[in-house]
């Protein structure tokens, strides 16, 4: 009740200016927890940990805005060592993505005409370098000063300008030409009106003039008609050495054209309603200053026409070739779309420009939906097209068939799982399609190949075509198993990038449905086709497809949650799908060990199967009729990309790419925790410990899954489904309770997730030896085992791959670490398994082989519980490695609950 009374009860006059645009009040009635954020200058960048020392906070990295960083809104920064001495500023992130999109690069002459407060300014000239210039412009003299003392305390002026002028007439043209040599021209003519190195103490007839003129003024801006006023100049800003003359010249339009500025900032002045901090103080300042302000008819009427005027003359002063960017901090598409569109219709030169970077902005399209129902609409059909993944791991339930019908040896059969996993290896493909591809195009192409593989299986299986050649089987099943990689890549780098704060229980949730899907599929064949494996191939051809083409329309990226509140709420929901994906699996176990079933109870198993994966979409539906405040959003859907300039020439663009570019490549190699390049990764030990450790695990889990129908007949079970069954299901509590203990104990005590992978290898190896034994139920404790430590295995090294490597090219890395499961495959079962079982096998007419006794796989087992062992010791290694990125985390989550608003501490 106490934090509900701290919310401004807005006035009805504002309630309506809401309602006439669109915008939902409830963004400024919502208790407040949106973080701060703030820049570090590019030299203090390796001083991160004093820095963080020293404001007692973990800053969290901007992952969408490079050099950026949030923490609590509750931390002041204002008296920390860092911030006196430069080495820090704060800057709104929607001002410092403004910034960013100009792309300056060193050498640029930018222009901001509308500058104050300053920030802007230090971050572009942060990012000039040592070459170009910066001008800046402000209708407000006292507001300008303000720039002026920020550039000064942070040392950036030193190739800046500032001007006392009115935006909309300002015609100055950038100083092109070298300071030194206009000041020798100079020498010769006006040596009084030279312009020398710039200082405040001037003297004091001077200072005397400057005086009475703003007393006269008073702090009024200036007028359109009165030339502008330079109140600070760099050294090496071009100034020093000119005459007013030279400065004061303005430029042509045929000047302009060539000599103009490389990029222009048109931040303009506007009714501040998308600041929600600067509507809420109008409770103290008093709603009828926001009526006058914000309000009033002739006041937005003269804001609208001040706005396009700004935006014209910039473009006037702007280059050939040269980039523009138009931003306000309103949310009325007659502040921004409007205005553009009407810009647009009298310039026919200028072209708008698609924003790249804007796609990994939290900004949001058809809003709220996707930033509160729709995220989590997404999540459930991710969490379907997992299920449907399963289908690569159901091999063992048809691979008789198989074998009988192309009369196969074992090692044949084991090549044809390896087939089946050397389409994961191809899966590079999909993870480098996922940088420039959408989720949907994905999600299609892997619907399409699954179709194609699974249907040639179904079609040989059923008898309805002769059983193809050997090598092309192999290239179907190839086919089959490579359609995962396009739905696991689609729905893993979406889901990370969506809830980065939760990547344990997201990652375990996913994977969860994953090993629940070869159980959904074994026991729905089971429950109508009396496993017949023909039946089982048709619906792991169609039902991917239909389930992958309807994931298209709703699964894609949406912002990230950045307030405690949300999180909060992230957590709860998580919970909630944890439950019922516990229900499901309880529910599959039940029908495998309760025996044989009639035709009856058969169908009532699979409608309640169907019921209860359905029942996630209440979350979403819950978001929608609930509405929470809470989570409401202040951005607004951009309907067009704002980024303007007078001509597509292709020279002009290559030079400003090739300058971002090598500028990039010059960068400090990250450390571990950072977002890494792929090369970059691949440089480091602690990749290859984790790539080595995940091949000990997956490798030989999937060993025991491709062979489990051979193991279960060599130890004299008929019916081996419901081993397969088992280690799904098991599979599926090792991965949605290790991404929750994961999760849980790094916020706890900071343990390194690596950890989770070493117990696992430990538990995987004594399955092995109890299955090597071959004592009576060894095979039962043995798939328990196995699949509750696979799935730990897989689930936990999603994210570590992410917390030690980065999301910015997650795609990628996901599937090098999934090169792991042909290799495995090859190493394990296509060699290991598959010649020692031939080893002791004996023929059988009419081709083939066949192995019966504890023997067949007795050493197979020996071999697989030793290559644990190593796995173990590199986990542990890792875990030490890494020790310093989980304390890391561990501090920033506990922050990040610090500042919940329920939270009974407001420290960091």
């Amino acid at each position: 009740m106490e934090e509900h009374s701290k919310s401004p009860l807005l006035p009805e006059a504002f309630l309506s200016f809401l309602e006439e645009n669109g915008i939902d009040p409830s963004i400024y009635t919502a208790s407040d927890s949106t973080p701060r954020y703030l820049r570090l200058k590019p030299e203090s960048e390796g001083e991160l940990e004093e820095i963080e020392a020293e404001i007692k906070c973990m800053l969290e990295k901007v992952n969408w805005l490079p050099g950026f960083y949030s923490l609590p809104p509750d931390v002041l920064i204002a008296n920390s060592k860092s911030y006196l001495d430069g080495k820090i500023y704060g800057i709104d992130a929607a001002s410092g993505a403004a910034v960013s999109v100009l792309k300056i690069s060193p050498g640029d002459h930018v222009l901001d005409l509308c500058a104050a407060p300053g920030a802007k300014l230090c971050m572009m000239l942060d990012l000039l370098g040592d070459s170009g210039s910066v001008t800046g412009v402000d209708v407000a003299r006292h507001r300008l000063a303000a720039c002026r003392t920020m550039l000064q305390k942070y040392s950036l002026g030193d190739r800046c300008r500032l001007f006392v002028a009115d935006g909309t007439t300002f015609s100055l043209a950038p100083v092109r030409v070298d300071s030194l040599f206009r000041s020798c021209e100079s020498a010769f003519g006006e040596k009084d009106e030279i312009f020398r190195e710039w200082t405040s103490r001037r003297p004091w007839k001077e200072r005397k003039r400057a005086a009475k003129a703003r007393e006269a003024k008073s702090l009024q801006l200036v007028s359109s008609s009165e030339n502008p006023e330079l109140i600070f100049y760099g050294r090496h800003s071009g100034v020093v050495g000119l005459s007013k003359n030279e400065l004061y010249k303005t430029m042509s339009d045929l000047e302009v054209s060539s000599s103009g500025y490389d990029k222009v900032l048109v931040d303009a002045e506007c009714t501040h309603d998308g600041s929600v901090k600067h509507i809420q103080k109008f409770e103290h300042w008093g709603w009828k200053t926001l009526q006058r302000r914000v309000l009033d008819a002739e006041r937005t009427d003269s804001l609208t026409v001040l706005q396009l005027k700004l935006l014209r003359n910039g473009f006037r002063l702007l280059k050939v070739g040269g980039l523009l960017v138009y931003s306000t901090c309103s949310l009325t598409v007659a502040q921004n779309e409007d205005i553009v569109e009407q810009f647009l219709k009298e310039n026919a030169s200028a072209e708008l420009q698609e924003i790249d970077e804007a796609k990994e902005w939290p900004c949001s399209q058809n809003w709220p939906l996707n930033q509160g129902a729709g995220k989590w609409v997404g999540l459930v059909v991710a969490l379907w097209v997992q299920a449907v993944c399963g289908n690569n791991y159901t091999f063992a339930n048809y691979s008789d068939a198989l074998k009988s019908l192309m009369a196969l040896t074992q090692l044949q059969l084991n090549n044809l799982s390896v087939a089946k996993d050397v389409g994961k290896a191809f899966g590079l493909v999909s993870g480098f399609a996922s940088d420039c591809l959408p989720t949907s195009v994905l999600l299609i192409i892997g619907s399409l190949e699954g179709l194609i593989g699974y249907g040639a299986q179904w079609l040989v299986v059923s008898q309805r075509i002769r059983p193809l050649p050997y090598w092309q089987m192999c290239i179907f099943l190839c086919l089959g198993g490579n359609s995962t990689t396009w739905m696991n890549t689609a729905v893993l780098v979406t889901c990370m990038r969506n809830f980065p704060k939760n990547r344990g229980p997201v990652s375990g949730i996913l994977k969860a449905y994953l090993g629940l899907g070869t159980a959904i599929f074994t026991d729905i064949s089971t429950a109508l086709f009396s496993s017949d494996p023909s039946s089982l191939l048709f619906i792991l051809a169609v039902v991917p497809a239909v389930v992958c083409l309807i994931a298209a329309l709703f699964l894609h990226e949406a912002p990230a949650a950045s307030k405690a509140s949300e999180f909060q709420q992230e957590t709860r929901h998580f919970n909630i799908f944890n439950g019922m994906a516990i229900t499901l699996a309880v529910y599959l176990l039940a029908f495998d060990i309760t025996g044989s079933h009639g035709q009856l109870l058969s169908l009532v198993f699979a409608v309640g199967l169907l019921i209860l994966l359905a029942t996630p979409l209440g979350v979403p539906l819950y978001s929608i009729l609930s509405k929470p405040r809470s989570g409401s959003d202040i951005e607004q859907p951009m309907k067009v990309p704002l980024l303007v300039n007078q001509s597509k020439k292709s020279n002009t663009t290559s030079t400003t790419t090739t300058g971002v570019e090598l500028q990039y490549l010059e960068r400090k190699r990250p450390s571990i925790g950072e977002d890494h390049t792929i090369v970059e990764m691949i440089q480091t030990f602690d990749f290859w410990i984790l790539f080595v450790s995940f091949l000990c695990g997956v490798g030989t889990g999937l060993c025991v899954m491709n062979n489990m129908g051979q193991m279960g007949i060599a130890l004299g079970y008929s019916d081996v489904s419901i081993f397969v069954s088992l280690t799904s299901i098991l599979g599926f509590f090792g991965r949605i309770a290790s991404g929750l203990l994961s999760e849980y104990f790094i916020w706890k005590f900071g343990t390194p997730r690596p950890l989770w992978n070493a117990a696992s290898q430990a538990i995987m190896a004594i399955g092995y030896i109890i299955m090597a034994l071959a004592l009576p139920g060894s095979l039962y404790i043995g798939s328990i085992l196995v699949g509750i430590c696979y799935g730990v295995r897989l689930t936990i090294t999603v994210p570590v791959a992410s917390e030690l490597f980065g999301l910015k090219y997650y795609g990628i890395l996901y599937n090098i670490l999934i090169l792991n499961l042909p290799l495995g495959s090859f190493l394990f079962s296509g060699l290991l398994a598959g010649y020692l079982y031939d080893a002791e096998a004996t023929a059988v007419a009419g081709g083939g082989n066949t192995c019966v006794g504890a023997h067949c796989y007795c050493l197979v087992f020996v071999i697989m519980a030793a290559t644990c062992v190593l796995g173990l010791g590199l986990d542990v290694l890792l875990g030490i490695r890494t020790r310093n990125v989980y304390v890391r985390i561990h501090e920033s989550k506990r922050s990040v609950a610090a500042s919940a608003p329920d939270s009974s501490s407001a420290k960091c």
